[in-house]
């Protein structure tokens, strides 16, 4: 890949980083939904998580 190029990733594809891990609420969701009411999340299109070893 050319330096400065992006590659995307769809949910799917990320979820499996997450597998044997317990997720936590919100789970795999995009950025925007962690903080529904923050005007300046909007723009952001990526996903965030967070899960803990069981």
């Amino acid at each position: 890949m050319a330096a400065g190029a992006a590659s995307t990733v769809d949910r799917q594809d990320l979820a499996t980083c997450f597998a044997g891990l317990t997720m936590v609420e919100p789970d795999l969701v995009p950025i925007p939904l962690w903080r529904p009411d923050d005007a300046d999340a909007k723009g952001i299109d990526a996903y965030g998580a967070v899960a803990r070893k069981p």
